[in-house]
């Protein structure tokens, strides 16, 4: 005989009660096995203290009296598809979930199974990711695509033509599209928009819409030249950043499904907090809570309508989708949305349903291949671990200001500091004292845990290497979602409050610098929450999710 199972173990009963209430929750809702294996999975995941979560739990098979007495018990009287527990054993609390049960007779020398279930290998899957934007758009899903490779995958990565490099060093295949919405971000016109929050409104949106004009042919462009690098992949299943806006269509033409990738919780509704955009009410209201995303689903609709009606047209499909619903897919099923985050980041909301996914952050697995310059080992070696300053992928109207605002910070704070140039937010300057070492980039999973604390822009990206690090942080954000995750480093007690960049001064920003430096319980925090975060395996929890989402979607597509 024999038992697949998987498991989430806790430390506490009435942990592992709370999480059975979810379960017992679902009853009514006729989830099938293979729905009920993802819910399972994303809460072991996120709950449970066994190596095992990071394959959602799965134990795989084993045969009789391999686990603990009660334990073993239910794992051969359970029903299939029904979750068990709370089951004490001398390792914790666990939720126990029997997914598939054999049993053999022996013929002579033979073993035979008497419900045949041939082990028949799992295919290797065709994936094509479509991302658009900065680096920190584009790394989580070379991660992802890395993991998926590593689990006998293909694997084509479509973004802009700068990040052509990047893709390739990492072993993965790379699809064209052009650079000409990153190009129009580096212009004048571009990094005043960025830059933005300094000049009067009116001034900021004139820019904002002179702005988008000239990114509407340029997202056509983008929209073609992704379709053709689909066309070449044949995939089995697409998966898209939202700012890759024809990926969904391509996958109604394809008949493929497609999955949704998210860095921060931007579309799927909850009654539990309102959206991240959306200005937050005094007291608790789950209907306006929900009313925010409905109303964020419906710009993002009309605000890609034009593109998708234009590239619909020339390939032959009807103006619109089946479903008005962005989280809904041509053929009436749920949208699979992954959050590359983290749960001890941002809490899944309990009324988020089975098809929204928290698995945890994605970062690059870690390399020897990066050697830092001599004369960057030398400056770490030389002293007290330094403050690190950087705004990624941002760009600035005055590099040379915001570079010797960083510096006169650093100073004021009596701190040594590393300061990134990056792609354009800051530049090199003349007046560099010894205590200050100034580089264009270098890998943050190399240099963070070498730093005291982090200063950046507030990027999704950016954001997660440094709470990887275990680093205390301090946001400067500049726009979109970085003041989101600038608030959630404060919340956490890991950093100081937020500067935005309107407010940023050198005397504003050595007192944060001084505060998260000296404060030993925000050290303690931020040391505390990089160790639960390392603990996670996200892009491995992903691809679980994305082998079971191509799973259901039953036959592969026949290419020819």
């Amino acid at each position: 005989m024999e038992v697949s199972v998987s498991h989430i173990l806790v430390a506490e009963e009435a942990v592992c009660t709370k999480l059975k209430k979810e379960f017992d929750n679902l009853a009514g809702s006729e989830l099938s096995l293979e729905t009920l294996q993802l819910k399972f999975a994303e809460l072991a995941q996120q709950h449970s203290t066994c190596p095992s979560s990071k394959k959602g739990g799965s134990l795989g098979s084993f045969g009789p009296g391999t686990n603990a007495p009660k334990f073993d018990e239910v794992c051969w009287s359970a029903p299939i598809g029904v979750v068990q527990g709370p089951v004490h054993t001398g390792a914790g609390f666990h939720l126990i979930l029997v997914t598939e049960r054999k049993e053999y007779a022996v013929t002579g020398r033979t073993v035979v199974a008497k419900t045949p279930t041939p082990a028949v290998e799992e295919p290797h899957l065709t994936f094509f990711i479509n991302t658009f934007g900065t680096h920190g758009d584009v790394e989580p899903f070379v991660a992802l695509g890395i993991a998926l490779r590593a689990a006998g995958h293909e694997v084509t990565v479509c973004t802009a033509e700068r990040f052509k490099p990047f893709v390739e060093a990492h072993g993965l295949r790379y699809g064209f599209a052009s650079d000409g919405i990153l190009k129009l971000i580096d212009t004048d016109a571009g990094k005043g928009v960025v830059d933005g929050g300094k000049e009067s409104c009116i001034e900021y949106f004139r820019k904002v819409r002179t702005l988008m004009q000239e990114a509407g042919q340029l997202q056509t462009q983008a929209i073609n030249e992704s379709w053709v690098a689909c066309k070449a992949c044949k995939p089995d299943v697409i998966i898209y950043h939202p700012k890759a806006m024809g990926a969904p269509h391509f996958a109604e033409m394809l008949g493929v499904p497609a999955v949704l990738v998210a860095l921060q919780p931007l579309y799927v509704p909850t009654g539990e907090v309102c959206h991240m955009l959306a200005p937050s009410l005094p007291f608790h209201s789950p209907w306006y809570n929900r009313s925010t995303y409905a109303a964020f689903l419906a710009l993002v609709t009309m605000g890609t309508a034009a593109y998708s009606r234009e590239w619909r047209a020339s390939v032959g499909l009807p103006p619109s989708p089946p479903s008005s619903s962005p989280l809904t897919q041509a053929n009436g099923d749920e949208l699979l949305v992954l959050h590359a985050h983290s749960a001890h980041v941002i809490p899944r909301p309990a009324d988020w349903p089975a098809w929204a996914v928290a698995t945890g952050f994605w970062p690059l697995p870690a390399t020897d291949a990066w050697q830092p310059p001599e004369a960057l080992a030398r400056f770490l070696a030389a002293g007290a671990a330094p403050v690190y300053i950087g705004f990624g992928s941002m760009k600035s109207s005055d590099p040379a200001a915001l570079t010797r605002l960083a510096i006169a910070a650093l100073t004021a704070a009596g701190v040594r500091g590393v300061v990134a140039t990056g792609w354009g937010a800051m530049g090199p300057t003349a007046d560099l004292p010894e205590s200050v070492f100034v580089l264009e980039r270098a890998p943050h999973s190399w240099l963070f845990p070498r730093m005291a604390a982090v200063v950046h822009h507030g990027g999704a990206g950016t954001t997660a290497a440094g709470l990887l690090a275990g680093k205390p942080a301090i946001v400067c954000p500049f726009f979109a979602d970085q003041p989101f995750w600038g608030q959630r480093v404060f919340q956490l007690g890991v950093g100081s409050e937020p500067i935005p960049q309107a407010r940023l001064t050198a005397d504003r920003l050595a007192a944060a610098i001084t505060l998260v430096i000296s404060d030993t319980q925000i050290r303690e925090r931020a040391t505390s929450l990089g160790e639960r975060l390392r603990a996670e395996d996200g892009a491995a929890a992903a691809v679980v999710q994305l082998e079971a989402r191509a799973r259901r979607a039953g036959p592969r597509p026949c290419w020819g």
